[in-house]
């Protein structure tokens, strides 16, 4: 996953600058934890030109792949065409007729990045929060009508491409859609339950707080939302809670030593750990104890 950047806008006056927000990664990370199994390829932050121009999401279905029977976004993931390309929008920000239009002009210069020759191999997706109307109605005087086709997603007929719109907060509740539900307006943050649920749910949610974790310097610049922190903190302890030592190790480098340690037994808590680490573990007031009985 390459580094995004922000997408600027030239402007007359001054260079205006639309804020990358950390949902991205999220919403990237979602699609790559479930497609990538089943044969697809996810690129996200994608470059089409020489400005900082790039495609938030790129999902590519090779020869191989699997497209029936998802188990989890399946309304989704059965509409992705042979190369879809998708713009995202986080939970407070308003899908726009300009976001139609970018995402659009991003996937002609992808198009032609990649030498793809036939427009039937393109398919364009948006997801967001909800679809208002006067998105509806700025399409509808580009000759393009939004048709519901299920529960929380729409085709765009009349487009260039095959188009698509997914209206987050009106997919149905429950696991098969909770990673995305999460990702809008209406349920945002709440990754819990995916952690009370299947192994491949658990897997999933266990995932997202890696990305989270892994990137947590850069998630913390980016939020500005306290109750989002802290939603994320407290996701962070359920998942801790739920690793055993050995998955534990497996991110090692994720975790502070109270944290490796958290409702482990007396024989996990030393599973693994070298005698520095084990040391470090340790209470304050216990390593006093220990350092004045080594000077005697």
């Amino acid at each position: 996953m390459s580094e995004p950047q922000p997408d600027q806008v030239p402007n007359t006056e001054e260079e205006k600058v639309r804020p990358f927000t950390p949902w991205h990664y999220l919403v990237a990370a979602v699609f790559e934890f479930l497609l990538r199994p089943r044969g697809y390829q996810v690129e996200s932050f994608i470059k089409v030109g020489q400005l900082p121009l790039e495609i938030d999401i790129v999902v590519i279905r090779k020869p191989r792949a699997r497209t029936k029977d998802f188990e989890r976004l399946d309304v989704i993931f059965e509409r992705l065409g042979p190369v879809t390309v998708i713009e995202y929008k986080g939970p407070d920000d308003e899908l726009q007729i300009d976001d139609f239009d970018r995402l659009l002009a991003y996937t002609l210069l992808y198009r032609r990045r990649e030498g793809i020759r036939r427009y039937s191999h393109l398919t364009t997706m948006t997801i967001s929060s909800g679809i208002g109307r006067n998105y509806r109605r700025a399409l509808r005087a580009e000759g393009i009508t939004l048709k519901h086709e299920a529960r929380g997603v729409y085709h765009g007929q009349g487009a260039m491409f095959q188009h698509f719109a997914v209206a987050v907060d009106q997919l149905p509740e429950g696991l098969r859609n909770q990673s995305l539900l999460a990702l809008g307006k209406r349920h945002q943050g709440d990754f819990a339950p995916l952690l009370r649920g299947t192994p491949t749910d658990r897997d999933l949610g266990h995932y997202l707080w890696r990305v989270y974790r892994g990137r947590k310097e850069e998630f913390m610049q980016l939020f500005t939302d306290e109750d989002l922190r802290k939603t994320f903190t407290e996701l962070q302890k359920e998942v801790i809670g739920l690793l055993t030592a050995e998955e534990r190790l497996e991110v090692l480098d994720l975790l502070s030593a109270e944290e490796r340690l958290t409702g482990l037994g007396a024989e996990e808590r030393l599973k693994g750990l070298g005698p520095d680490e084990i040391l470090a573990s340790l209470p304050e007031d216990v390593k006093r104890a220990i350092a004045q009985k080594l000077r005697h």
